[in-house]
């Protein structure tokens, strides 16, 4: 078989190692920068487009990922999406202005913030793309001045702004962002430029524009002392307002002579924006503001020896409260995420204790979902709220007993349950102790507490106090048996589920014992669906049963020792 040679390339043929010749290699290398230069071209069309047709996120979606990276890292990729996220705002922010001009009364601010969020990711998209952070923090603020009516007497709307939460929560991002990267970030602009639309607007009773990345800004700008340099600004400012409204209201002649404490309420909820601001102003803006929320709470009522200052508190409307209150949950919840072992005893008590006065003079709006909220966080507090309810249990049950002994008091009628309705009214405490951490079986044993003194012992009227509407019959209507049978019972079924070997023995004896007592008397409603739920355990055969007569403490007996007798 004979070999076969290589033939002789000569001229513009390819060496004999295999590499072209000069000039064909200077060829492709044209060719090579020509492609470069049309993708080059290709891609500043394709980005272009996103200008002109607003579909940018729309383009990038269909192309493929290798070509969308390179899109993105285009030179000209950033610019373009930030000009084309501006031109959508513009559009959509001017047709609804127009339909103002046109006097539809109809648009408000509020749909000029709901306008506005379409384009809260887009401008975190362009946040991360290569060079579009400062981009997306200057559109971020371009946005907010676009998200409000500037068209004079524009309704303000509602306060159903959803572009302001996403927008501050991006923007405080994209702040953090900057700080950390850029070492020429300033953030003083946009302070200056907040500040003034901050205030414009809260005017017109907008408070959640920007608020929480105005005042982390702010407090960079003025350094780490921001915190309690505003804490003691704010506390003096309403220290003072306060006192001057208290000598307003004594001063005769003045239009606030005489009027009740809602007046100074209304003065000191002028503060309440710039306490909200301070919780978000870095170097315990947060703890400050707790502290300064129920300091300026409790400005809000006059002192408590001048009749001037409640009267009439039973019968006013004071909105201002239930602000107040709710700012104070705002910010103790924010701290409990943030510290999940916050626990505010002394705040706590000393809201209680004024709670507790106010309501003598008519209020029952002072903290109260505030004291709801933070109570069941204190150390020991469902043991401490089974004992303050104990107590007042049994010393109601002796007020009832002297009444009735009481020659004085003969003339004021006692109704056949004059117990039942007394224990009624501790109904509500002892749902709130159940639902405690721990409090279940506190609850248990509280309620049957109540219920053993919701009737009277007597040897003569038996459970009764006198006779029933029904006379000659006796009767007792005993609405407590009705609700407390039904939270008896379910708090029983929750304590079993938590601890199996749960056994209320001497609780069911007690139960079924008055249960049989009253039956004599015609009151067949004393807690017979827990009885039955109780009875219904195995363990609950061994209970023994009642038999015969049973002696009962005469109505002479102290509540004291009938709480022994039923322990």
């Amino acid at each position: 078989m004979s070999s076969l040679k290589r033939p002789h390339m000569s001229g513009t043929g390819a060496s004999s190692d295999g590499r072209p010749p000069k000039a064909a290699k200077l060829s492709h290398e044209a060719e090579v920068q020509q492609l470069r230069a049309q993708i080059a071209i290709l891609q500043r069309f394709i980005v272009e487009q996103g200008l002109q047709t607003s579909t940018w996120q729309g383009l990038l979606t269909k192309t493929p990922p290798e070509i969308r990276t390179q899109l993105e890292n285009s030179p000209i990729a950033a610019e373009t999406i930030n000009k084309s996220i501006r031109a959508g705002i513009d559009k959509a922010y001017y047709a609804l202005e127009a339909k103002i001009w046109e006097l539809d009364l109809s648009i408000t601010s509020d749909d000029m913030s709901r306008a506005m969020v379409e384009y809260i990711p887009q401008i975190q998209k362009l946040a991360e793309i290569s060079g579009g952070l400062s981009l997306a923090y200057d559109a971020l603020l371009y946005l907010g001045e676009h998200s409000y009516a500037r068209v004079a007497g524009t309704s303000f709307g509602y306060g159903s702004r959803p572009s302001d939460r996403l927008a501050d929560e991006l923007l405080y991002s994209l702040a953090k962002r900057r700080k950390d990267s850029q070492p020429d970030y300033n953030p003083l602009p946009a302070v200056e430029r907040l500040g003034k639309q901050i205030s414009y607007l809260r005017e017109r009773g907008i408070e959640s524009f920007f608020l929480k990345s105005y005042n982390v800004l702010s407090a960079w700008v003025k350094g780490p002392e921001a915190a309690d340099r505003t804490y003691n600004s704010l506390k003096a400012q309403i220290t003072t307002a306060h006192q001057e409204t208290l000598n307003e209201i004594d001063t005769p002649g003045s239009e606030c002579y005489g009027s009740p404490s809602y007046v100074l309420a209304s003065k000191m909820e002028q503060f309440i924006p710039d306490v909200r601001s301070l919780a978000y102003v870095a170097g315990g803006g947060l703890r400050l503001a707790f502290d300064l929320t129920i300091f300026l709470g409790l400005q809000y009522y006059g002192s408590l020896g001048s009749k001037s200052y409640h009267k009439g508190y039973g019968k006013q409307v004071r909105p201002f409260d239930n602000v107040v209150d709710e700012l104070l949950v705002e910010i103790a919840m924010k701290i409990k995420d943030e510290e999940p072992g916050f626990a505010p005893v002394a705040e706590v008590e000393e809201l209680e204790k004024r709670d507790r006065r106010l309501k003598k003079v008519g209020i029952k709006t002072c903290f109260p979902k505030s004291i709801n909220l933070m109570w069941p966080w204190l150390p020991g507090a469902a043991a401490k709220f089974h004992e303050d309810i104990k107590k007042r249990i049994i010393k109601s049950y002796e007020k009832s007993e002297k009444q009735l002994h009481d020659p004085l008091s003969q003339h004021k009628r006692a109704s056949s349950d004059w117990h039942s309705i007394r224990s009624e009214a501790f109904i509500p405490e002892i749902k709130r102790l159940n639902e405690l951490p721990g409090g279940a079986i506190l609850a248990f044993e509280l309620l049957v507490l109540t219920a053993e003194h919701s009737y009277l012992r007597d040897v003569k009227l038996g459970p009764f106090y006198g006779w029933g509407d029904k006379a000659p019959e006796w009767w007792c209507p005993r609405n407590f048996d009705l609700v407390a049978d039904d939270l008896l019972a379910g708090i029983a079924i929750k304590v079993k589920d938590q601890n199996p070997n749960f056994r209320p023995t001497n609780e069911l004896v007690q139960l079924k014992n008055s249960h049989q007592y009253l039956a004599g008397y015609n009151i067949h409603t004393y807690f017979p669906k827990t009885i039955d739920v109780i009875e219904s355990w195995p363990e609950s055969d061994s209970v023994p049963r009642f038999e015969g007569s049973m002696t009962f403490p005469s109505a002479h007996t102290s509540a004291t020792q009938l709480g022994q007798l039923n322990r």
